[in-house]
């Protein structure tokens, strides 16, 4: 149902407020995968860009502690490697060893096709894995040992690339995770071409799956969340609880003009080893992992961009500018 312009929120907030203590760093750390999936631009998976060196990781890394832990010592800084397929980063698990020695959290999105030997290694220094399924390329047996794997001490979100031809088999492996796991939160991910605000050719039935993402998710046991569903706030007090697919499915990811946190509570690096507020890219190039000094942003960024794209992006606090 569209928002009529009286019912239009004035805020996006976290559901969970501890959310709102994350410093979230998403780090392309290069582009080789042994996926390439039709609805991946090809430049995420066809090895143009080298890994970045060990060095210059770790050197980076100390910086952005020494920043954010300075202004509030309490702040929790999270790093989430992605690529490519992070996984095939020779350095990777060793990356993963330098930050838990310093108090770091540590996560990955991958699409999971490790064998069970890499994620043996690497399972004590992950806080959390983001496992996405490609139906183009995964094995659906191998994807779900692993995740069975690394779910009694690793925290798990699986995404769900809900590829329109294979709607039914990915539907299919959602109800597998909520039905036959605990403590596995949950997306079915709208397609969208060329991370423009166009999404795949879905039936009204597949849409309407889209939209209404409630899933009954057992927890047995604590689980450590750095991000979740978003909450908007409307003037007179009314509150509305989404997940960012879902405002992403509805086109309820329209903000210009809006004042943002990306930047505070977000940051992203590039293929090149650029550093942005965000994959929106707003505010511009804020400098490079390479670079001996850079100046982090202290302020939040008023919005430019037509809508938002990302999932990531999208989960971050945020005040309509009569309220900003």
């Amino acid at each position: 149902m569209e928002v009529t312009q009286a019912r239009l929120p004035i805020a996006i907030r976290h559901e969970q407020a501890h959310h709102n203590e994350f410093l979230v760093i998403n780090w392309c750390l290069g582009n080789t995968c042994n996926y390439s999936c039709s609805y991946c631009p090809e430049e995420l998976h066809d090895a143009s860009r080298p890994w970045v060196p060990y060095k210059t990781v770790t050197q980076f890394c100390e910086r952005v502690l020494n920043h954010y832990r300075a202004q509030d010592g309490k702040r929790n800084i999270y790093f989430e490697f992605t690529g490519g397929e992070v996984s095939h980063y020779k350095d990777f698990i060793n990356v993963l060893k330098f930050l838990k020695e310093r108090d770091v959290w540590t996560g990955m999105i991958s699409n999971g096709s490790k064998q069970l030997g890499w994620w043996q290694e690497a399972k004590p220094f992950l806080d959390h894995a983001c496992i996405s399924y490609h139906p183009e390329s995964a094995k659906l047996d191998h994807f779900k040992k692993v995740i069975t794997y690394l779910n009694d001490s690793v925290t798990l979100h699986v995404n769900v690339m809900m590829l329109p031809e294979k709607f039914d088999e990915c539907l299919e492996l959602a109800r597998w995770v909520e039905t036959e796991t605990e403590n596995i939160t949950l997306a079915i991910q709208p397609l969208l071409k060329n991370f423009s605000d166009v999404m795949y050719p879905y039936t009204p039935e597949q849409k309407s799956k889209l939209e209404t993402q409630t899933f009954n998710i057992k927890f047995t046991r604590p689980i450590k969340t750095y991000r979740g569903r978003m909450v908007k706030v409307f003037a007179d007090g009314a509150t509305e609880i989404l997940t960012g697919p879902e405002m992403i499915a509805k086109r309820e990811n329209r903000w210009a003009g809006w004042e943002c946190r990306v930047g505070l509570d977000e940051l992203v690096i590039d293929f090149k080893g650029d550093i942005y507020r965000a994959w929106c890219l707003e505010g511009g190039r804020i400098g490079n992992v390479g670079m001996p000094s850079i100046a982090f942003p202290e302020k939040p960024v008023i919005c430019k961009r037509d809508f938002c794209h990302c999932v990531l992006d999208v989960m971050n606090d945020r005040r309509a500018a009569t309220n900003a």
